[in-house]
């Protein structure tokens, strides 16, 4: 039962689901989307690189083709 306190995989799947073009939304869509995954890897990169765990980030379709009809970040 030792590998009970142990990080093996940790998974980013994180979205702001904003709908509106406005400089609050793309701030609250950064700070959830991007430093939401930067601050949950560093907090568990120690522990990954013990176990020679994964990182794995999940992105919608979005994050490869842009959507110019939905007026979003």
């Amino acid at each position: 039962m030792e590998d009970q306190n142990r990080i093996d995989v940790v998974v980013s799947n994180v979205s702001s689901l904003s709908v509106t073009d406005t400089p609050e939304a793309w701030e609250k869509a950064y700070t959830t989307d991007m430093m939401g995954t930067v601050n949950l890897v560093r907090k568990t990169l120690p522990e990954l690189e013990k176990t020679k765990g994964c990182i794995v980030t999940i992105s919608s379709v979005s994050g490869r083709d842009v959507d110019f009809t939905a007026p979003s970040p």
